[in-house]
């Protein structure tokens, strides 16, 4: 995994131009995507089709109802069970790390507030660190 480190509007600009083109794969480890083979399976085939980047989503929380729609879905409801396997995301990045070689990873959503902010950076890291060994 490559970190990108922007720092100046130059930076930005060039990742931009970069990445404006790239295609991603938003995988929710949840359910069927909770194994870890089909993880795997999934991430290398994104990799092998020449996807810039796997982005993972993390909730700690799964609701057992909402009040109000849930505005993703076109009935309003949430799409997952809260009884559904739903992995950590540093820990499938951290699996699809030593699966994977050439692919970015990420969390498409980090619930910061609910995970110590070094912790998290420093998983992160490890992620980074296994990726590029070989």
């Amino acid at each position: 995994m490559q970190y990108t480190t922007l720092k100046t509007p130059k930076d930005i600009s060039s990742y931009y131009e970069e990445i404006k083109n790239a295609v991603w794969a938003h995988i929710f480890g949840v359910g069927a995507l909770a194994n870890p083979v089909t993880l795997a399976e999934v991430a290398r085939l994104a990799e092998d089709l020449g996807y810039h980047s796997i982005f993972v989503a993390d909730h700690l929380i799964v609701p057992r109802g909402l009040d109000s729609k849930y505005p993703y879905t076109g009935d309003g409801s949430f799409p997952y069970a809260p009884d559904q396997d739903w992995l950590d995301p540093m820990v499938a990045l951290g699996y699809l790390a030593g699966q994977t070689r050439t692919i970015r990873l990420g969390t498409s959503v980090t619930v910061l507030p609910m995970r110590h902010p070094i912790v998290t950076a420093k998983q992160k890291e490890g992620i980074a660190v296994y990726q590029s060994s070989d």
